[in-house]
């Protein structure tokens, strides 16, 4: 019952806003059922949403997921759905494909809550250049484009193509990228 008492006692309601940089990592820490409780539970809650509300993804007649669990345990999970009436790639046309992704997914910041913003973005970490000397493993910066397109395997028909394409890719390598930044921007800095 002490127990109890002390818990009770050391117990408080806190929004993120109060929580310094390293609180939260610590919380996690002293009290890791609870925040796996926690977590599971807001993933059953997203489940069920996007399951129930057509909305999201549209209808989904299936879908799979494993979960992981990072170096220090921090849960996460990798979902693939099945979506009624969406179209298939070599069946449908690549205008039908990136109709139905842009019905559902945005790459414009602008569209999300301020403090959600920070979150959909990458941060890089000594985790992003693990098996690397320079580049982020994860591909990051991606370049901006000017639409969703589904893009082809090139196909390499000169050398003059083959040394466009090598000052492309270095451009994408050495560059870092902003929220301003667009696709006509980008080529410009290409030359």
């Amino acid at each position: 019952m002490s127990m109890f008492r002390h818990i009770k006692q050391n117990t408080r309601k806190l929004s993120t806003n109060e929580l310094d940089k390293n609180e939260p990592s610590s919380l996690i820490r002293n009290d890791v059922v609870t925040y796996v409780h926690y977590y599971r539970s807001r993933r059953y809650a997203l489940h069920q949403l996007i399951s129930h509300d057509h909305k999201y993804y549209g209808e989904i007649n299936e879908y799979f997921y494993v979960t992981k669990f990072q170096n220090r345990g921090s849960e996460h999970e990798h979902d693939l759905f099945w979506i009624k009436f969406a179209p298939i790639y070599g069946q449908n046309t690549n205008i039908e494909i990136e109709n139905f992704v842009d019905k559902y997914l945005s790459t414009n910041s602008l569209l999300i809550a301020k403090n959600l913003r920070a979150l959909q973005h990458h941060c890089y970490t000594k985790g992003c250049r693990k098996h690397r000397n320079s580049n982020c493993r994860f591909n990051f910066p991606i370049p901006p484009m000017k639409a969703t397109k589904i893009l082809e395997p090139l196909e390499f028909d000169s050398d003059k193509t083959k040394a466009h394409v090598k000052l492309i890719f270095e451009a994408i390598n050495s560059t870092r990228y902003s929220e301003n930044d667009t696709f006509d921007s980008f080529l410009d800095s290409l030359g």
